[in-house]
């Protein structure tokens, strides 16, 4: 079994430039008024990306989740508008190459995440783990996050067909990381 690695990752100018590459994904599935990009047209764009030699191989996952952000697709304007200035705001990314069966990625992501942390330069955080796609293996991953460091669940039901995994982070004694808004639904 190989090793999970995970990786610090703050975009740079040049890795701007790449991001016009999703700007021009079509958007395809209807959510109300207005259209998106699937996940899959992120996922085959940021693999053929990262296979480019000039490529740091986790940034075009970044960029694919900051062209999300920016699409406005998780419905946060406080992530659109911080999305477009992701490089004077300086939003950081630890990206993980995790796949269900591996558990030794827990400490790696946890200390990255304690680093950015004390990094006063660092005003947002992503955690990212773009080689799951199946809430079940997202559940796993979660669930084994917990049960290895500081995360906990604020909120861990089923509500309808939903089941609703609210993940935090101590960042200090009155403040919290806070994970998804809606969990995984």
């Amino acid at each position: 079994m190989s090793t999970t690695t995970a990786t610090r990752v703050s975009l740079s100018e040049l890795d701007i430039l790449l991001a016009s590459r999703f700007t021009s994904i079509k958007a395809m599935e209807a959510y109300g008024l207005r259209k998106f990009p699937t996940s899959e047209q992120y996922h085959e764009l940021a693999a053929q990306l990262a296979a480019l030699p000039l490529s740091r191989p986790m940034v075009p996952y970044v960029l694919a989740q900051r062209d999300w952000h920016i699409r406005g697709q998780t419905g946060c304007m406080f992530a659109r508008l911080a999305a477009h200035q992701s490089l004077s705001l300086r939003w950081e990314y630890i990206v993980s190459d995790y796949m269900v069966g591996h558990n030794d990625y827990t400490e790696s992501v946890e200390t990255l995440l304690q680093d950015s942390i004390r990094d006063g330069r660092v005003e947002v955080i992503s955690i990212l783990f773009p080689f799951l796609r199946e809430p079940s293996d997202i559940e796993i991953m979660l669930r084994n996050l917990v049960a290895r460091t500081s995360f906990w669940f604020e909120r861990d039901e089923v509500v309808g067909d939903h089941h609703h995994l609210h993940l935090r982070y101590p960042v200090s004694e009155v403040s919290h990381f806070l994970g998804p808004r809606d969990g995984l639904t």
